[in-house]
């Protein structure tokens, strides 16, 4: 029973030995891997600083022919709009002086219109004045044939009326 007692605790010493030992190299393997990770971590860290250079270089020369490129482009662009511009203006005296002809033309076109109309209005006023004249006429004649018809009927009934007394 002590032996058994003595193995056992032996064994546990062994199994704690062991433990031990094994929970030792598993931290130093966790220590190395750590080490390695932050020595990979600084590398990548490194090659992406140096790729970050590489990219900023780039575009710091990109940036520069691109702002070339665009002074050169403003300066074209606005010869174009000083052109345009000068045109416009040629565009817009010939408009002017158009629109001023053409204003002249509808007054005298105007005028010669209102004499006309002028014209047409006293004709038609003296045609109406005549019409009046006729209407009344008619109108008068009308009364007088109405009349005499009255009293021709008067004087056909009178003589009927004494036909047939006699």
């Amino acid at each position: 029973l002590i032996q058994l007692k003595n193995r056992d605790q032996q064994f546990e010493k062994l199994f704690q030995q062991e433990r031990e030992e094994f929970e030792r190299k598993e931290k130093e393997k966790r220590k190395l891997r750590h080490h390695i990770r932050r020595e990979l971590i600084a590398k990548e860290k490194e090659s992406m600083e140096f790729y970050q250079n590489a990219l900023n270089e780039k575009y710091r020369v990109s940036m520069k022919g691109r702002a070339q490129l665009d002074a050169a482009l403003k300066l074209e662009d606005e010869d174009k709009k000083q052109r345009e511009l000068e045109i416009q203006k040629i565009l817009a005296r010939n408009k002017e002086r158009a629109l001023q002809l053409q204003e002249h033309k509808m007054d005298m076109k105007r005028e010669e219109e209102e004499r006309k109309l002028e014209g047409a209005e006293k004709v038609a006023m003296a045609k109406e004045d005549q019409l009046s004249a006729l209407v009344e006429k008619s109108h008068a004649a009308a009364l007088k044939a109405a009349k005499e018809l009255a009293n021709k009927l008067k004087k056909q009934e009178l003589e009927d009326q004494m036909n047939a007394a006699s």
